[in-house]
């Protein structure tokens, strides 16, 4: 698939993406909703009502930093297993991959 082809797919994707949510962003943009939240000894109350398209768009992103901490946690614990096991084959042997297989 040449290069020209792949940007194309990519903008149809894009467009496939984006139209459905700009849909429904102008859709909804006149409705709201009053958030609350009581946990028995503690209740917090938004002062105003906030469009819907925004608390789904706030909850998106707080989703995608959530996750994308936890796997950057999981980045970072892989990588610091890969070097210690590169440590513990040069340390073990003379490097050619073949001494333990």
């Amino acid at each position: 698939m040449s290069s020209m082809w792949k940007w194309i797919a990519a903008l149809v994707v894009l467009l496939l993406v984006t139209f459905p949510v700009v849909l429904f962003v102008l859709q909804n943009l006149g409705r709201t909703s009053q958030l609350s939240l009581n946990m028995g000894f503690a209740a917090w109350e938004l002062q105003q009502p906030m469009p819907v398209p925004a608390l789904l768009g706030i909850a998106f992103g707080a989703g995608l930093l959530l996750g994308g901490g936890f796997a950057l946690m999981r980045v970072v614990s892989l990588g610091s297993e890969v070097r210690r096991l590169n440590r513990e084959i040069a340390l073990s042997g003379d490097g050619s991959g073949t001494s333990g297989w």
